[in-house]
């Protein structure tokens, strides 16, 4: 875990100090990176479901070490929001870890970064109908999957009662990713396609 963090904040470092001033969504090349792999991590993992072929803890490591990398970016650039939702993240990287282990809840729980590459690329392209796939992207995956995802490791996990603290950060997660899908039906819903590339060229 600690060599993944060092990874990624090294990583982290040179891209803020090669691109920060002249690219504010530097990171966002580091997010697909961390996402893409993941997931491909995250198949193996489920794929295999053998702790002595392919760790489950590799799926953690590589999802910590980014999300240290993200609090840090988020510290910069005084986004509460996201700094919220990187400490959310720490919250389920340790229920994962200390409850979902033997389930890979790491693994299943990492497709929920399916949307990011979608987001990213709206970012750069600032297009109604990029938002639009990543707004479907988003609620499909945070808002359908997510639910449906922790009640069946909950349901084997022993339930509520076994998984108090689960219960909270997940919670916490969930609420976050309904606020968020309001405001980005909102904005969809209000698009204006011409003003957001301008801003974009600013």
């Amino acid at each position: 875990m600690i060599l993944c963090t060092l990874i990624w904040l090294s990583l982290f470092t040179i891209s803020h100090l090669k691109n920060a001033a002249k690219d504010p969504d530097h990171f966002d090349k580091l997010s697909n990176t961390h996402c893409l792999i993941g997931m491909s991590l995250a198949i193996i993992s489920i794929y295999i479901n053998d702790e002595t072929i392919f760790s489950e803890e590799v799926v953690i490591s590589w999802c910590l070490g980014y999300f240290c990398a993200d609090l840090v970016d988020c510290v910069i650039r005084k986004d509460v929001m996201f700094l919220v939702h990187a400490l959310i993240g720490f919250s389920l990287l340790y229920c994962c870890y200390c409850h979902f282990y033997d389930l890979r809840g790491g693994s299943w729980g990492y497709f929920v970064e399916a949307s990011t590459p979608f987001l990213n690329y709206w970012k750069k392209s600032k297009t109604k109908r990029s938002f639009g796939v990543f707004l479907a992207s988003f609620i499909l995956i945070r808002l359908v999957y997510t639910p449906i995802f922790l009640k069946y490791k909950l349901d084997v996990n022993g339930g509520l009662s076994s998984n108090a603290f689960a219960i909270v950060a997940s919670g916490a997660f969930y609420l976050l990713n309904v606020v968020w899908a309001f405001k980005a039906t909102g904005l969809y819903l209000k698009y204006d396609e011409g003003k957001s590339k301008s801003k974009k060229n600013e």
